[in-house]
């Protein structure tokens, strides 16, 4: 626990050097409406708090002369998407309308705020196909949709994910593998903490991934356990991932590794008003090759990722929505034994590709260094010598693209 502690106290005086505080500049929900010749305009953090800006109650608030027989027009800017919502003179109906999918619905309650808690459900699991489109448009045109479209999104970290997995931890020169004996298994945990500019808002996000990697015995296979953990905030709003994965690492040369990998996450936000889960098979090569005393390594990946229905508490979506991704990387890591022994500094560059369904951002580059030390050790366990490995790094990244830019910088262990 103490190193845990220390792990997240470190990623946090790193961010706050690096990164700095981001005033955000536009909100997740904002509503205008309009009724009796007066208006009023607010901008919320949550669905919850936009759905309570409709209520009857709420509106003479705001506009002493509504009444229930009041017509009302609302423009909401719907994290991203424009839509409309109206009551009729005279009547509870509410009509909801998404022009840019052609969307039109109507609800009609016992009452208005009885038609209002129709929207909501309609929002959350009642809308069906066109739910579905409402979804998928979400993640094509904005720049803050948890499932998918953008850097901060679960399909997003899922992508790095496999990609860190299979590349970033197998090329390092800081872990200089022994096939012969026993090898010792191993632990890893990394401190992420990003900040991205995504059209016109601001995102952070919180990553720990976990792992284990079980590894053979006179060899440099293993197989490789992970469970990255994920907090996402955008404007206030939260949302939160959780994943599971293998992916077993074959050597079919010395300085050549292949990577099949299987992946599970789900993500959930009642800020957001939004659930999914992705399942994902990838397969990765590492190659390593030397230039003087530095050490190149390629790392190239192709991944096929996909949405599936999710179903919690309220919540029922199935956003449809599959994608194939390439990412491609290249990193030089230099020996610094100069300055202190066993140590590295490695720099690296990746561009990652997304084709099938329409994403906000469909390729991103990434640049970035890291700095670490690390060492192989035999020890005497229960009579028996064992190859353990140790390593510890801090790094910088720079994303970028033409909706997207920002810095994340990490810091991991493993032993």
């Amino acid at each position: 626990m103490r190193k845990l502690s220390l792990l997240f106290n470190l990623v946090c005086i790193c961010a706050a050097l690096i990164i700095p505080e981001n005033t955000f500049s536009a909100s997740v929900f904002e509503l205008t409406v309009t009724s009796e010749d007066a208006a009023y305009h607010e901008n919320y953090s949550s669905a919850e708090d936009f759905v309570d800006g409709i209520n009857e109650n709420y509106i003479r608030q705001r506009i002493p002369n509504y009444t229930d027989k009041s017509y009302a027009f609302g423009r909401v800017n719907f994290r991203g998407v424009p839509l409309s919502l109206s009551f009729k003179e005279g009547t509870t109906e509410l009509t909801l309308n998404i022009s840019s999918i052609g969307v039109v619905e109507t609800f009609a309650g016992t009452t208005r705020d009885d038609s209002v808690d129709k929207l909501e459900d309609w929002f959350k699991s009642g809308g069906g196909d066109a739910l579905t489109k409402f979804m998928q448009e979400l993640a094509a045109s904005t720049p803050n949709d948890p499932i998918a479209g953008n850097p901060n999104s679960l399909m997003a970290n899922m992508v790095q994910s496999d990609y860190d997995s299979a590349v970033t931890s197998n090329v390092s020169n800081l872990r200089q593998t022994k096939t012969d004996g026993s090898n010792a298994n191993l632990v890893g945990m990394v401190a992420r903490f990003g900040s991205y500019r995504q059209g016109d808002m601001d995102s952070r996000h919180l990553s720990v991934p976990l792992s284990y990697t079980v590894r053979f015995d006179n060899s440099r296979n293993k197989i490789r356990f992970k469970m990255p953990v994920t907090m996402i905030e955008v404007d206030g709003a939260k949302a939160y991932n959780l994943g599971l994965g293998i992916g077993f690492g074959w050597h079919p040369a010395g300085n050549w590794e292949i990577t099949p990998s299987v992946s599970y996450a789900a993500v959930g936000s009642e800020d957001l008003c939004s659930v999914g889960q992705i399942v994902s098979g990838s397969i990765t090569s590492a190659f390593k090759f030397g230039i003087g005393n530095c050490e190149a390594s390629m790392g190239n990946m192709a991944g096929y990722y996909r949405t599936l229905k999710f179903t919690y508490d309220d919540y029922s979506f199935d956003p449809d929505i599959s994608n194939t991704v390439i990412r491609n990387g290249l990193m030089l890591s230099v020996p610094t034994e100069i300055i202190l022994k066993r140590t590295s500094l490695e720099l690296f560059i990746t561009d990652t590709r997304y084709f099938g369904s329409d994403l906000y951002i469909d390729q991103y580059n990434e640049i970035g260094f890291s700095f670490g030390y690390g060492k192989t050790e035999r020890k005497t366990v229960l009579s028996k010598i064992r190859n353990y490995l140790n390593d510890f790094r801090i790094g910088v990244t720079y994303l970028y693209s033409d909706d997207s830019k920002g810095f994340s910088t990490n810091i991991g262990y493993s032993f």
